[in-house]
């Protein structure tokens, strides 16, 4: 298949180093209207499918940086807040946004009060008026000293949602460990 499918990956290619940043599902849109010559239609179907699902795999997995990059982001802070304060965050009273609904078709414009709560105090962080694609939550136990943070969204803004979990302990003195993120 990839030497029957290269004179479309070509073109796309070509296509794609003129185009806007982030329109890649156009840009396949436009190539399969005007498929190269050397290329039969059966194989511009398959090709083009074929295409499209890496395209929609790799904007997935981009969008999923974000969740990845915030929960790293929460879970330091809320080292620093160990170190700051000697205990850990609270947990969230709900998630942010409330409902994964709000995430699942597209980006969340969240306001400043989403972010004054007490755990977000805590952790020092507030997003408000910046988009989001992923609902957050804290669950932290202070006894154990350990934390689970949660992200979940839609991806492909298909409606169905993912959960990126990062769970984590902070011990006096032996400071913060994480678990690699998990992906259900």
């Amino acid at each position: 298949m990839e030497r029957r499918c290269k004179p479309l990956t070509d073109a796309f290619a070509k296509a794609s180093r003129k185009a806007a940043r982030g329109s890649e599902l156009s840009v396949l849109k436009e190539v399969l209207l005007h498929p190269p010559p050397k290329i039969s239609q059966p194989d511009v179907a398959k090709c083009g499918e074929l295409l499209e699902r890496s395209i929609r795999g790799y904007i997935a997995a981009s969008i999923e940086v974000e969740a990845r990059t915030m929960l790293h982001r929460i879970a330091l802070s809320m080292a620093s807040a160990f170190e700051r304060d000697g205990k850990l965050c609270p947990p969230t009273e709900r998630p942010l946004p409330a409902n994964a609904s709000q995430v699942s078709n597209g980006p969340y414009a969240s306001t400043a009060a989403d972010w004054e709560t007490p755990t977000w105090k805590c952790l020092q962080i507030q997003l408000g008026g910046q988009s989001q694609r992923f609902q957050y939550e804290v669950r932290s136990d202070a006894k154990a000293g350990s934390f689970e943070l949660v992200a979940r969204g839609s991806p492909m803004a298909d409606g169905k949602l993912v959960e990126i979990i990062q769970r984590g302990t902070i011990k006096p003195g032996a400071g913060l460990s994480l678990e690699p993120p998990t992906r259900k």
